[in-house]
C-alpha cells in the first residue's frame, strides 16, 4: 500500500495498524516505506526476560520465518488450550500422540 500511494503521488507517511508491523512489510514497500508508521502490542518479544525460553526454544527449533510480533503470544495461546485440553480428556495428564489419534 505504501507503494501505492507513494506512486499515485501521495508524499505522505502510511499509518497502520499491528498487521503492518511486520518484517515482511518492509520488505515488500521497500524504500518507499521510509516514514511510515505502524503501531506494535509492546515491546519486542525478544527484549524481554520472560520470553528468553520461547526465543531459545524457536530458535534452536530452526524455524525458517522468524516468530514477529505475534508469536510468543500465539505460542502462549497454544499452550493455554492444550492446558486445558490435558485436564478435561478423560485419563490425561498431558498431551501426546494417544490425543491426536482420537477420533470424535
Amino acid at each position: 500500500m505504501s507503494k501505492q500511494m507513494k506512486a499515485a503521488g501521495l508524499s505522505v507517511p502510511l499509518m497502520g495498524g499491528d498487521g503492518i508491523y511486520d518484517p515482511t512489510f518492509i520488505k515488500l514497500a521497500g524504500a518507499k516505506s521510509a516514514g511510515d508508521l505502524a503501531t506494535s502490542v509492546g515491546a519486542p518479544t525478544d527484549s524481554l526476560a520472560s520470553a528468553k525460553d520461547f526465543v531459545a526454544a524457536y530458535k534452536a527449533a530452526g524455524y525458517a520465518e522468524p516468530f514477529s510480533a505475534y508469536g510468543a503470544y500465539s505460542y502462549d495461546a497454544a499452550n493455554v488450550i492444550i492446558n486445558a485440553l490435558a485436564k478435561v480428556l478423560p485419563g490425561k495428564k498431558s498431551i501426546d500422540s494417544s490425543v491426536s489419534a482420537r477420533q470424535s
